[in-house]
C-alpha cells in the first residue's frame, strides 16, 4: 500500500456519504424483501415475479459482497495504516470475520432465491428465513461500522488517501454495475446526497440516466411497485 498520511487536528473530514447510504440501501431492501417472502402469498407467487424477485436478489447479493470485499481489501488496510501511523492500534479482525459468515450466507440466498424462481409454492419459505438471517446479521455489522468504524475514518483518514481509495474502489465497477448501483442508491438517498455525492458529475449522471428506467421496471415487477 502507499504510504499514508493520518488525518491532521483540524484538516477536513472524509464524506462518507456514499457508506450511510449504501448502508441505508442495503437495510431497506433487505426488510421489503422479508415483508414480501414472509407474505402468505409468497408461495402463491406468479412465476415471473418470482423470476424478478430472483433477479434483484441476485442484485442486492452482487451491491453487498462487492461493498465489503472493497473494505477488506481497500478499507481496512487503509484505516489500519493511518491509525497505526497516528500511534493508535485498531483490531479490524471483527469486521473482516462478519464478511466470511456473510459470504456463506449470501452464497445460500443466491441459491435459494434460484429454487424460489423455479417453484414458489416449495423456494418461498426456506428464501424468507435465510433472508431474515441476512437481515438480522447485517443490522448488527453495518450499526457496528456506523459506530466504530466511520468515526474512526472521519478522525484518522485524510481526505487525499481516502480519495486515492474511492477511486481504486471505483474501477471494480463496470458500466454494467453502475446501471444498477447508480438508481438504487438514488432511491434511497436525498436529493442532495444525489447530486453532490452519488452523481457528482456527468459520467454518473449518464450512468444514472441510463440505469433508471430498468431499476424501475425491475423494482415494480419484483415488489409491485409505481
Amino acid at each position: 500500500m502507499t504510504a499514508v498520511t493520518p488525518r491532521r487536528e483540524g484538516a477536513p473530514e472524509v464524506d462518507l456519504t456514499v457508506g450511510y447510504v449504501e448502508h441505508r440501501a442495503i437495510r431497506a431492501d433487505l426488510l421489503r424483501l422479508v415483508t414480501t417472502l414472509d407474505s402468505p402469498d409468497a408461495s402463491r407467487m406468479p412465476v415471473r415475479r418470482a423470476a424478478a424477485v430472483r433477479t434483484y436478489i441476485d442484485h442486492l447479493i452482487f451491491a453487498t459482497v462487492r461493498h465489503h470485499s472493497i473494505e477488506d481489501e481497500g478499507l481496512w488496510p487503509l484505516l489500519g495504516a493511518a491509525t497505526r501511523a497516528a500511534g493508535v492500534t485498531m483490531d479490524l479482525d471483527e469486521f473482516s470475520a462478519d464478511h466470511e459468515v456473510l459470504d456463506a450466507l449470501l452464497e445460500r440466498a443466491g441459491a435459494e432465491a434460484a429454487r424460489f424462481a423455479a417453484d414458489p409454492a416449495k423456494g418461498a419459505r426456506p428464501l424468507a428465513g435465510t433472508v431474515k438471517e441476512l437481515r438480522e446479521l447485517l443490522e448488527r455489522h453495518l450499526g457496528k461500522e456506523e459506530e466504530v468504524i466511520f468515526p474512526a475514518v472521519t478522525r484518522y483518514v485524510s481526505v487525499e488517501d481516502y480519495q486515492r481509495f474511492e477511486l481504486e474502489a471505483r474501477k471494480r465497477y463496470s458500466v454494467k454495475d453502475l446501471t444498477f448501483m447508480g438508481p438504487w442508491l438514488a432511491k434511497y438517498a436525498s436529493r442532495a446526497e444525489r447530486d453532490s455525492t452519488l452523481a457528482p458529475n456527468a459520467f454518473y449522471r449518464t450512468m444514472l440516466a441510463l440505469g433508471r428506467f430498468g431499476y424501475r421496471s425491475l423494482e415494480c415487477r419484483a415488489f409491485g411497485t409505481t
